[in-house]
């Protein structure tokens, strides 16, 4: 199948598993062909792209290795060679280990910021220079942010916080050609690492009671993919979170 003068195409960081690959398979679902980045999964990756492939739309997986000096315009150069023109860049990757102000280290630092902000920042650098007018830009940050996970997340939670600020600094400079947004999402799918019970109560620490999901994820990603007047903005999808220590202060 030959790649048409018109057409969407995005690159989705981490999106072999998980939140990842529920982006890709929900915009292959639109038509969008889609290159699947990955680093260690790759059997999840190949299993992904058939998947993605049996809707009808192209896709191929990509190996890098974010936490290093990995060659983003190689990278974006083979997305496009294999699915057309990118349309959209979502950075979704992301590094979360723990750590605090007595246990953060320059190693932890360094590989927080590398994969969670240098390795976006890169890519977008590479994205707009392929990208024509129309494109888009979206990056998942956090949006539980500035009430649990940063005092026990240190390093990830300022990696987090470099990666958001992208979309601000960036906004002016990227338009008219590209709009860049964050969607801040509150917990949605359980870590390998963290405790089952301890994470179905969180819902209780959010006025709505209730946490992000994947379906609120892909809309909100259609929303501002199909929304042509927003940039420099983010959508906090955390049933309210950010709000917790307004709440505190005024019970």
């Amino acid at each position: 199948m030959g790649i048409s003068a018109t057409h969407n195409a995005v690159f989705i960081t981490g999106s072999a598993k998980r939140i990842g690959k529920a982006l890709a398979l929900h915009l292959a679902a639109q038509g969008y062909h889609v290159a699947v980045h990955y680093h260690h999964s790759h059997n999840e990756a190949q299993h992904t792209v058939r998947e993605i492939e049996a809707l009808g739309v192209r896709a191929i997986a990509l190996p890098a290795d974010l936490a290093t000096d990995f060659d983003a315009h190689a990278l974006i150069t083979q997305a496009t060679q294999a699915v057309g023109p990118l349309t959209c860049l979502i950075n979704n990757a992301s590094l979360f280990t723990k750590d605090t102000v007595q246990t953060a280290t320059a190693e932890s630092f360094h590989q927080h910021t590398h994969i969670n902000t240098y390795a976006p920042l890169a890519l977008i650098n590479a994205f707009a220079k392929q990208a024509t007018g129309g494109a888009s830009i979206i990056n998942i940050g956090d949006g539980a942010l500035g009430w649990s996970y940063s005092a026990k997340y240190i390093t990830y939670a300022l990696s987090k916080m470099g990666l958001m600020g992208l979309a601000t600094l960036l906004a002016p400079e990227l338009a008219p050609r590209i709009r860049i947004n964050n969607l801040a999402l509150g917990p949605t799918l359980r870590g390998e690492t963290e405790d089952a019970a301890m994470f179905d109560r969180l819902a209780d620490h959010t006025p709505l009671k209730q946490l992000s999901s994947i379906d609120d994820i892909c809309r909100s990603a259609d929303y501002l993919l199909a929304t042509p007047c927003i940039t420099g903005q983010t959508i906090y999808l955390n049933g309210g979170m950010q709000c917790h220590q307004l709440l505190t202060l005024n019970p």
